[in-house]
C-alpha cells in the first residue's frame, strides 16, 4: 500500500473516496458541488384563453444565496421579496407580481446548503409576441438584489399549424415513490429514479397519424440515441409523458430533441440535460461516457518532454506508450486492476460531467476546473457565490493537507469558470 501512494503522488494527488468503486462516481463529489445557485427559466404551454399562450416562469434558490438571521439554537430565518415585470417592446409593463417569502432552517449548516432549492412557480396568461422578463429578488436582510433581464418570444397556440410546447424534464421522487416531480435543474444524480420528459401537442389533426421521433444527441451534437412513435390526438391539445431511462446510454450533457410530423407538416422542440448517473433500470450499474476522448488530458499527468514526445507518436504507437505508462505506474502489478489509471479515468469522467461549457463546446476536463480537479482530486471544501446576492460569481475550492487554494470566477456568464487566484 505504501508503493501505491508513492506513485500516485509522481503523477496525481490520489483522492481515495474516488477509487471506492469501479466506474462510479463518488457520492462525497456529487453532494460537494450541490446544485446550481440560482435557477431563472420560462416555459410555454397552449392557454386556457383563446389568443392566449399560458407563460410559466419558474425560480430556484439556494439557501446558500440568502442571508439567514438566528432566532435561536435550532432556528434560523431568512426572507426575499421577489418582483416580475413583463413588459412590452415600447416598455408597458404587461404583466407582474410581487411575493414575499419566508424560509427557515434548523442548522447552520442548512442555512449553507445547497442540496435543496426553494422554488417559485408564477403562471401568465400572455398574447403571442415579443417581451422582455425583469426580475429582481431583494434579500430583506441585507437589502441587496439579484437581478435578471430575459428577453423571451411568446409563441401562438392558437394556429391550425402542429405546435409543440416547451419539455419539462421530471423524475420519480425516489425508489420508492413513483410519483413524478419537475426536475428543475435539469440536473440527474440519483440512479434509483427514472428520468422522464413532459410537453403538450397542440394544433394536429384528430383524424390521422401523428409520427414523432426522439433523439438525444451528446454535448457536441452526437447521436447517442433515436426511437419513434406513432399516436392519434385525442383532442386538441394532447399531455404526453414519456420515460427516458432506457434510452440514456451515457452520463454528461446532453440534448433532447422531438419532431412531430403529420400530413407533410411538422414541428420540433429540445432542451438540454445534464445526467450525472445513469439510471439502472434493472443493470447492476451505471454505463461510464469513454473519458480518453482527447489525448491532450495527459499533459496534466506527464513531465512536459514525455508529453512532447508523446504527441509526436501515431495512434498506434500512442495506444503502446500508454500501455506502457500506465503498466510502469500500476501500484498492484501482481492484478488485472490498476488503481492509478481507474482513478485518472474517473476523474476526466467527473469532470467532463460536472464542468463542461455546453455554450462553447468545451469538454469539462479542458476548463480551469477541470484540470485542477484532475490533478488534485476532490476539494475538501468548497465555497460557493456564484449568482450569491451582491457577489460576484465565485468557486473557491480548498485542500486542507496541501494548504492549497484555487479562487474560481464565471467571467463570461457562460459557466466557464477560470483562475483567478491560487495560493
Amino acid at each position: 500500500m505504501k508503493k501505491f501512494f508513492i506513485i500516485l503522488g509522481l503523477v496525481l494527488t490520489i483522492s481515495p473516496a474516488l477509487a471506492n468503486k469501479k466506474g462510479r462516481m463518488a457520492d462525497g463529489d456529487k453532494n460537494i458541488f450541490g446544485l446550481p445557485s440560482f435557477i431563472f427559466q420560462t416555459y410555454q404551454f397552449p392557454g386556457e384563453e383563446k389568443g392566449k399562450t399560458r407563460l410559466e416562469v419558474k425560480i430556484g434558490l439556494v439557501n446558500d444565496v440568502i442571508q439567514f438571521v438566528k432566532l435561536n439554537e435550532n432556528r434560523f430565518r431568512a426572507g426575499y421579496e421577489l418582483t416580475i415585470d413583463i413588459v412590452d417592446k415600447n416598455m408597458s409593463q404587461i404583466e407582474g407580481t410581487v411575493v414575499n417569502r419566508e424560509i427557515f432552517a434548523s442548522s447552520f449548516r442548512e442555512t449553507n446548503s445547497r442540496k435543496r432549492l426553494n422554488k417559485e412557480s408564477l403562471n401568465f396568461s400572455i398574447a403571442p409576441g415579443n417581451y422582455t422578463i425583469h426580475l429582481d429578488i431583494l434579500d430583506l436582510d441585507t437589502r441587496k438584489h439579484l437581478k435578471r433581464e430575459e428577453k423571451i418570444t411568446v409563441a401562438s397556440f392558437d394556429a391550425k399549424s402542429p405546435r409543440l410546447s416547451s419539455l419539462v424534464f421530471l423524475e420519480t421522487k425516489s425508489a420508492e415513490d413513483t410519483d413524478l416531480e419537475q426536475n428543475l435543474p435539469k440536473i440527474f444524480m440519483h440512479e434509483d429514479r427514472d428520468i422522464f420528459v413532459r410537453y403538450v401537442l397542440s394544433g394536429f389533426s384528430q383524424t390521422d397519424s401523428i409520427k414523432i421521433t426522439y433523439l438525444i444527441q451528446d454535448w457536441n451534437k452526437r447521436p447517442i440515441k433515436s426511437w419513434k412513435e406513432t399516436l392519434l390526438a385525442e383532442r386538441e391539445s394532447v399531455i404526453l409523458t414519456r420515460s427516458l431511462s432506457q434510452h440514456i446510454q451515457v452520463t454528461g450533457q446532453l440534448s433532447l430533441k422531438i419532431n412531430c410530423s403529420q400530413n407533410g407538416k411538422s414541428v420540433d422542440m429540445h432542451d438540454n440535460f445534464l445526467v450525472k448517473i445513469r439510471p439502472r433500470v434493472g443493470q447492476n450499474s451505471p454505463i461510464m461516457a469513454s473519458a480518453f476522448t482527447n489525448f491532450e488530458v495527459f499533459k496534466y499527468i506527464m513531465r512536459s518532454k514525455e508529453y512532447k514526445h508523446f504527441t509526436s507518436l501515431d495512434s498506434v504507437q500512442r495506444q503502446n506508450f500508454l500501455h506502457d505508462f500506465w503498466k510502469q505506474r500500476d501500484p498492484s502489478p501482481e492484478t488485472d486492476f490498476n488503481e492509478l489509471k481507474e482513478e485518472f479515468t474517473q476523474r476526466i469522467q467527473f469532470s467532463n460531467n460536472q464542468f463542461s461549457v455546453i455554450s462553447k463546446q468545451k469538454e469539462g476536463w479542458n476548463t480551469d476546473r477541470g484540470k485542477i480537479y484532475i490533478k488534485f482530486g476532490k476539494p475538501d471544501m468548497v465555497r460557493n457565490q456564484t449568482n450569491k446576492i451582491g457577489k460576484p460569481p465565485l468557486e473557491i475550492w480548498f485542500y486542507r493537507k496541501s494548504g492549497k487554494q484555487f479562487v474560481f470566477r464565471d467571467k463570461s456568464g457562460e459557466g466557464d469558470f477560470v483562475i483567478i487566484h491560487q495560493e
